[in-house]
């Protein structure tokens, strides 16, 4: 009977997570008893991990690990991964082993362990070797799923996000060929992730939603709650408040709320109030974050930077000093290992200083962006950049003496897209549309009103229009060279022109005001000395 239980359940969790459900009181009542063989604490922890049931999942795990037959030393550490992937990182250390843990067992151990290590420090050369190797070495299965996600959001916290990319488009695709809607699901979902990151708001929006619809609302568990933040950011960042409302109206299980999917879940919450001007429920969100992460023992910044982001709902409180305070201590902790984090704590400085700051302040939060990957946090940046150098002498808080900030040290350069291969990013004159493309399609403007200029095409092109490099407008503007590459091409097409040499006289023809001194200085061309 047992037997044919555990088989049900693991089957039908793969394609229909609930159903699953009304075969697991027998199965639970055998780990209690302490009777359940390796397969049945296998599907049962399972069950657990999938619906947020920490006490059953330690259970059944302590029922395997008892059981006269040891334990597979990788199926060991998948199951290590996937219990931190949803309950937060132990306190244990990946060199103080844990119980159980045999000796042969060293190397998968010793592995997962610095894998871990992401949660605490953020992504480094050490982390990203390990997540390489546990997604060579781990075959997509029950056990491994988690341990697969992790070392995918290890890559992405490393800088490495198109490497995090293919693997999650291999393994969903395996997924799909096997029939495993729910593995499939995950995969898209944590690709929709790295989309958002990338400044790919409407492409995020729509994964993640299809994600969320390829299982259905009732299927995810507590792990529904990784979706769903993602649209709640994406919503965010496209200013869709009616559809991130909508978002939050879709019901979470309680016993996300004690999970990391759960801590995300309550982090973008916290940045919806603070968008729509609610700071006070923010902080309530944000002050959820911090116990958890505390009782968790994970001290660093990873796996959210709630102190970031009290101070930046203290800000919108006009309570300048604390935000001040809590950006500092984000600084001091993530600004040798995360700085995405290191990012954030930067630009609060910027909004609680005054005119002799803010620029260099948002200077130094665009470089860690750019250093993190994080184009979407970027652009916010260099708009606000921008935004600060327009007000010019306009009175705001007093600034924070430069002593008090600690200056970051160089980390390398996280990974970004990759270049375009039609593009080449040493040319700097007329040749920058795609070979292969007609001229008439190049000079053709595009449909609707698209003949105006967004607000990064026009910021480049009246670089290239002074003489500038793409590389030399790239390093201004905090981007990479492809995307200076791809800024000019769409410009070059809605402007119905086939390269710089006519910009120009196009830029003067349709956009006369922006001539001048005053008007570099408007769109955040100005350069400041230091």
């Amino acid at each position: 009977m047992i037997s044919s239980t555990r088989r049900t359940v693991r089957s039908s969790w793969r394609v229909n997570p609930s159903a699953a459900a009304s075969y697991v009181p027998s199965l639970r009542e055998a780990a209690q008893a302490g009777s359940l063989d390796q397969d049945g604490c296998f599907a049962l922890m399972r069950h657990a991990l999938w619906n947020g049931d920490k006490k059953t999942f330690v259970r059944a795990h302590e029922v395997l690990t008892g059981s006269p037959e040891p334990v597979d030393p990788q199926t060991e550490a998948e199951l290590n991964l996937a219990y931190e992937w949803h309950f937060g990182p132990a306190a244990v250390r990946p060199d103080e082993g844990g119980p159980g843990i045999q000796p042969r067992s060293a190397p998968w151990n010793q592995t997962a362990g610095t894998l871990k290590q992401a949660w605490r420090r953020g992504g480094d050369d050490a982390t990203n070797a390990s997540a390489e190797r546990i997604l060579q070495n781990c075959r997509l299965g029950d056990t491994s799923l988690e341990a697969l996600a992790t070392a995918i959001t290890a890559l992405t916290l490393g800088g490495k996000s198109e490497s995090a990319e293919r693997w999650c488009a291999r393994f969903a695709l395996e997924a799909r060929q096997r029939s495993a809607v729910t593995w499939q699901a995950v995969f898209e979902a944590l690709r929709a992730g790295i989309m958002l990151q990338r400044g790919e708001v409407t492409a995020a929006s729509e994964r993640a939603r299809a994600s969320l619809t390829l299982l259905g609302e009732g299927n995810w568990g507590v792990s529904i709650s990784h979706p769903l933040a993602i649209m709640l950011y994406a919503d965010i960042a496209a200013g869709a408040f009616d559809d991130a409302a909508r978002t939050l109206r879709i019901p979470v299980p309680d016993a996300a709320f004690e999970t990391m999917g759960g801590l995300r879940y309550l982090r973008a919450r916290g940045h919806f109030h603070l968008a729509t001007n609610r700071p006070l429920a923010a902080v309530s969100d944000f002050q959820r974050c911090q116990q958890l992460m505390r009782k968790w023992d994970s001290i660093a910044a990873t796996p959210v930077p709630w102190r970031s982001d009290l101070a930046e709902a203290n800000l919108q409180l006009g309570n300048i000093e604390v935000a001040r305070d809590l950006a500092k201590q984000q600084i001091k902790l993530s600004m040798d290992s995360d700085p995405y984090a290191c990012g954030l704590a930067l630009r609060v400085l910027a909004f609680a200083s005054g005119p002799t700051e803010d620029s260099r302040l948002l200077g130094r939060a665009a470089k860690a962006f750019q250093d993190s990957g994080n184009q979407l946090e970027l652009n916010r940046t260099l708009k606000a950049l921008a935004r600060f150098q327009t007000l010019g002498q306009e009175k705001r808080p007093n600034a924070v003496r430069p002593g008090q900030i600690p200056e970051q040290k160089s980390l390398p350069a996280r990974q970004s897209p990759a270049p375009s291969k039609a593009l080449d990013h040493t040319r700097t004159a007329d040749a920058v549309v795609p070979a292969g493309t007609s001229m008439a399609l190049r000079e053709q403007p595009e449909p609707g009103d698209t003949s105006v200029l967004s607000e990064a095409e026009l910021r480049v092109a009246q670089l290239a229009v002074r003489g500038y490099t793409n590389r030399e407008i790239s390093s201004r503007l905090f981007v990479t060279v492809s995307t200076v590459e791809q800024h000019l091409t769409r410009a070059y097409r809605k402007l119905g022109i086939r390269g710089r040499r006519a910009l120009a006289d196009e830029l003067r023809q349709r956009h006369p005001s922006l001539h001048g001194e005053e008007q570099e200085f408007r769109l955040g061309l100005k350069v400041q000395a230091s």
